[in-house]
């Protein structure tokens, strides 16, 4: 039996593979953001740790973020932060953040 024109169903992992390379999603940008999320979330749980006291628990909030409040100091954009919950400033720095690193790892595999 001749194996031409013989394709494989639309549910197997090659085919999957295929159209997600040619939808343009990113693969590197993927396990950057989820590298980024997985880290926030065990910082944040680990801040809410029964054991944990009050300067560990700021510290390890502080930790993904602290590099995007240090960018905004650094532009004089510091005020910006000011009065906001730990909740508001997770969206207002870390949802850019998850979205920045996405796109640096969908670029850096875009062939020229």
């Amino acid at each position: 039996m001749s194996q031409i024109g013989h394709q494989r169903p639309c549910g197997s992992p090659r085919m999957t593979t295929l159209k997600l390379a040619k939808s343009g999603f990113s693969r590197l940008g993927l396990a950057l953001a989820s590298a980024y999320v997985l880290v926030t979330a065990f910082c944040v749980l680990a801040s809410n740790s029964a054991n944990a006291d009050p300067k560990g628990s700021y510290v390890l909030l502080q930790l993904p973020i602290a590099l995007q409040g240090s960018l905004l100091h650094a532009l004089g954009l510091g005020d910006f932060l000011r009065g906001f919950s730990w909740t508001e400033a997770y969206f207002a720095l870390g949802l850019p953040t998850v979205i920045a690193l996405y796109a640096i790892g969908h670029l850096a595999t875009v062939k020229i």
